[in-house]
């Protein structure tokens, strides 16, 4: 397994901070995107491994994965990897069925960097961040 040094720098190496549609600032993944049945999926390769860049952003950034858990995308960006743009679910939540009904009315997009962070070191970390990497 790569070292956290190791993972910071190639994760680094691969995002592009951008505004997004919405006025938030995403990440961008500009490294190797995976074609998957939902969507394309973020990798991040260091020399034999492939990790997923969600993950990856999600433990830089806020905390380990816990076994069981997933990442699950709260962004409508296609390959973002915005750490408050990803949310830790079990794979039972994400894989529920869904029963289609009627239509739901469309509720306003609130972006998930508004809301605060769980815990005041990753926010710290995840400001510091976007500090470091503004935008024109």
């Amino acid at each position: 397994m790569a070292s956290l040094y190791e993972l910071e720098r190639a994760f680094a190496a691969n995002i592009q901070p951008t505004r997004s549609r919405y006025g938030d600032i995403c990440w961008i993944w500009t490294g190797i995107m995976q074609p998957t049945p939902y969507g394309p999926r973020p990798i991040l390769r260091i020399g034999k491994e492939q990790l997923s860049a969600a993950h990856v952003s999600y433990t830089i950034f806020r905390d380990p994965l816990a076994p069981g858990l997933h990442i699950r995308h709260v962004c409508p960006t296609v390959g973002c990897v915005h750490p408050l743009h990803l949310e830790r679910r079990a794979k039972s939540a994400i894989l529920r069925l869904r029963i289609p009904g009627p239509p739901r009315p469309a509720k306003p997009y609130i972006p998930p960097h508004t809301r605060i962070a769980r815990t005041k070191e990753a926010g710290t970390k995840v400001r510091k961040t976007l500090d470091d990497w503004e935008i024109d």
